[in-house]
C-alpha cells in the first residue's frame, strides 16, 4: 500500500442509506472479485443492507463458515470438508466481509490519502471476518490493505458508485442478480476481471 496505515475498529454509529450503499456496493464487486456472484442486494430506509450470495457448490460449507462465531459446532463440519478448499474459502469470505467497510473508508478519505484510516467492521461483518480469520490463520489487516489497493482503482471505484448510485435510485433500494449484474458490465468491471 502506498500511504495510509489502517486501523480496524468495530463502527458504534447506525448507517445513513449514503453509507449502507457504498458498503453493500463494496461487498457485491468483491463477491464477484472472488468468483461468487450476487441474488440481490437492498438498503432498507434505516440503513440496514442485505446481501444475498451464490456461492455455487460451495453454497453449504460458506454458509457453515458464515455461522461459525453462531454455532461453533459447526467447526467439526469443516474438518470433514478438502482443506485446501476451505482455506480458498476461508480467504474469499474475508474478502467479501471487509470490503464494504474498506468501500466506506474510501468514500471517506478518498482514493488516495495518507495517514491512518479507519476501517470500521461492525456487527456481523466484523465478527465473522475475525471468526474465519483466526480459525484459518489469514493476516486480516492485510487483506484490508489489499481490498483497499484494489477498491481504489479507477474502474472498480467507478463501479462502486455505479452501484451506489443504482440501488438508491431503485424502487425500494433494492436490486436483483440482472440489475447487478448490468450495473457491472455497463462500468466494464466483469471485463475488467477477465484481464
Amino acid at each position: 500500500m502506498t500511504g495510509g496505515h489502517f486501523l480496524c475498529k468495530q463502527g458504534s454509529t447506525p448507517f445513513m442509506k449514503q453509507d449502507a450503499a457504498v458498503h453493500e456496493a463494496g461487498h457485491v464487486i468483491a463477491a464477484y472479485l472472488v468468483n461468487f456472484s450476487c441474488e440481490s442486494v437492498k438498503v432498507a430506509d434505516n440503513g440496514n443492507g442485505q446481501l444475498i450470495i451464490d456461492y455455487g457448490n460451495l453454497k453449504q460449507v460458506a454458509i457453515v463458515m458464515m455461522s461459525m462465531n453462531i454455532c461453533p459446532e459447526f467447526r467439526d463440519f469443516l474438518h470433514h470438508q478438502n482443506k485446501e478448499t476451505l482455506s480458498d474459502l476461508a480467504n474469499q469470505l474475508c474478502v467479501v466481509l471487509v470490503a464494504g467497510g474498506v468501500a466506506e473508508c474510501v468514500c471517506n478519505n478518498g482514493r488516495d490519502f495518507c495517514g491512518l484510516a479507519q476501517v470500521e467492521l461492525s456487527g456481523p461483518d466484523l465478527i465473522r471476518a475475525e471468526t474465519i480469520s483466526e480459525f484459518f490463520n489469514i493476516n486480516l489487516s492485510q487483506t484490508i490493505k489489499d481490498v483497499y489497493e484494489f477498491i481504489k482503482v479507477d474502474v472498480v471505484w467507478k463501479t462502486v458508485t455505479a452501484l451506489k448510485e443504482a440501488i438508491l435510485s431503485s424502487p425500494n433500494n433494492y436490486l436483483d442478480a440482472s440489475d447487478i449484474y448490468n450495473v457491472l458490465q455497463i462500468n466494464d468491471y466483469l471485463s475488467f476481471l477477465e484481464e
